[in-house]
């Protein structure tokens, strides 16, 4: 029998917590402020994670701002242990963070088409209108940072139809028509030198494609053969993001 995706979720922040001493130390993830929440997307509900401050960090300098954190292909489960430590390196500064699975708006299925992208894209704007409407959290101070899959369908929903005020892509590009662009958050694109499946010259073109419609948009390379990053050159990724967002949500 398969798990559904929420017992997916639970199961890899499971092996999260078995992986950073951090976390293991902590035992019970509400104490480092890690909760698994759940929002409407149309008529599916979507699970996640959600990521919130905790103690003195609850004033910290990015207070007020957040930022949702969209997987990649592989789904939630995948990408729960890196975005994990990456969310408490934001919530360490003020920040909430939300990992949504937005697979939940296609129950019975993961393969891309034209259908499920609309329901998948659809399902993080919602997620997107959801955190921002969080209690502590200010609507025009939340961004969001997208990896392979999903930075692709959340940049082209964001640039059309608004909900994020920054924008990071990781190993991502797009292909939202310049026509269809109606908003134009600051965006990031991050990208691996040799990554195989989404090549420097894809993501620096379609940079290229948006600064020319008017998108303020800024690049960062990482030297890497790999699409799927290992945990340093996520360290980085994060890294990189963070500064990106207390500068754009501040």
């Amino acid at each position: 029998m398969t798990p559904d995706r929420r017992q997916l979720l639970i199961g890899g922040l499971a092996a999260t917590t078995v992986g950073w001493p951090q976390l293991a130390r902590a035992q019970d993830p509400a104490a480092l402020g890690i909760s698994l929440v759940s929002y409407p997307s149309g008529s599916f509900p979507i699970n996640g994670l959600l990521f919130s401050p905790v103690d003195e960090a609850r004033r910290g300098p990015m207070a007020g701002a957040a930022v949702a954190l969209l997987h990649g292909g592989g789904g939630a489960q995948d990408d729960v242990h890196i975005f994990t430590e990456g969310a408490l390196s934001l919530t360490a500064r003020g920040y909430h963070c939300l990992m949504p699975n937005y697979f939940d708006a296609t129950p019975n299925q993961r393969r891309s088409t034209a259908v499920a992208a609309r329901r998948w894209r659809r399902a993080i704007l919602d997620g997107l209108g959801w955190l921002g409407q969080r209690p502590g959290i200010d609507p025009d101070r939340v961004g969001a940072l997208g990896f392979s899959r999903g930075g692709s369908l959340g940049l082209d929903g964001v640039l059309e139809e608004g909900g994020a005020a920054a924008f990071v892509g990781v190993a991502s590009g797009g292909s939202l028509d310049v026509a269809d662009i109606r908003h134009r958050p600051p965006v990031l694109f991050v990208y691996a030198d040799g990554d195989p499946l989404v090549s420097a010259r894809r993501v620096t073109e379609r940079a290229a494609t948006l600064a020319a419609a008017e998108v303020p948009v800024e690049t960062y390379e990482l030297t890497s053969p790999r699409h799927r990053f290992d945990p340093d050159e996520w360290r980085t990724v994060f890294d990189v993001a963070g500064r990106f967002f207390d500068g754009t949500l501040a």
